[in-house]
């Protein structure tokens, strides 16, 4: 298994804490990270907090994900991102794939107080097409400051403050 580890890469990290600690409520992963399912569980561990994660790739959920799995944090290996739950969550983080099934699965979870999605840069709009879900959200807050992008999106809380 290769791990990424140039610059830019767990981007996402500060943005997770800052949802992390303005929200309250469960959280979903769509796509567990080597950075980001052992953050947001240590994060949800001494609350219990309800979290999620959501992973395709089989052997990752087996070499680095189900460990992770608890009475608090339920890893769940998936094949149709159609047939997740979508009722009931507060924060839902994007970083699945495959890339085009993203824009669906925001739109899936469009109701939740909090949608941060990775790879947002501009620049790589062919591969994610996020510029045809934007619009469907009342806030939206760009992190670009970390190198890879990622923006909060949100029809309920607005974002700004973040």
């Amino acid at each position: 298994m290769n791990f990424n580890t140039r610059m830019g890469v767990g981007s996402h990290i500060p943005v997770l804490l800052k949802v992390f600690n303005k929200s309250k409520g469960p959280i979903i992963e769509l796509g567990g990270g080597i950075y980001s399912t052992p953050l947001l569980h240590w994060l949800c561990f001494d609350t219990k907090r309800k979290l999620a994660t959501y992973e395709t790739d089989l052997e990752y959920y087996h070499k680095a994900l189900k460990q992770y799995n608890s009475s608090f944090h339920s890893i769940i290996p998936i094949i149709d991102w159609s047939r997740i739950p979508t009722e009931g969550w507060k924060v839902v983080f994007i970083d699945n794939l495959p890339k085009l099934e993203r824009k669906e699965n925001i739109k899936r979870f469009k109701d939740a107080d909090y949608i941060i999605i990775h790879d947002t840069n501009p620049n790589w709009d062919y591969k994610y097409k996020y510029s045809e879900i934007f619009p469907l959200f009342k806030y939206r807050k760009d992190f670009k400051e970390y190198g890879v992008w990622t923006t909060v999106l949100s029809n309920r809380k607005k974002v700004t403050n973040l």
